[in-house]
């Protein structure tokens, strides 16, 4: 297959970005995210479908990078935890 414009990472920048890019009929575009696909609603993890359930955000929870931050000669203190979403939306 073949794309005018590839774009890397369904977060909310990168959903907002391919959608306007597609307004344009004669454009294709991909999305590319690295998270699973979740086809329907029904098979959508209940920890992301309702938002309530801090356990998405855990460290080594199934939809979280789980990204470690390192200390700086300006921010010595212990690593700094950075949550990212593994899924479309961020």
């Amino acid at each position: 297959m073949q794309y005018d414009v590839v774009v890397i990472g369904g977060g909310s920048a990168g959903c907002v970005f391919a959608t306007r890019l597609t307004e344009d009929p004669q454009r294709s575009v991909l999305l590319l995210e690295a998270g699973p696909d979740y086809p329907d609603l029904e098979r959508y993890p209940d920890d992301l479908k309702y938002g309530y359930d801090q356990t998405a955000s855990a460290v080594d929870a199934p939809h979280n990078w789980s990204f470690v931050g390192t200390p700086t000669p300006r921010r010595s203190s212990a690593t700094t935890l950075i949550m990212n979403g593994l899924e479309f939306g961020g």
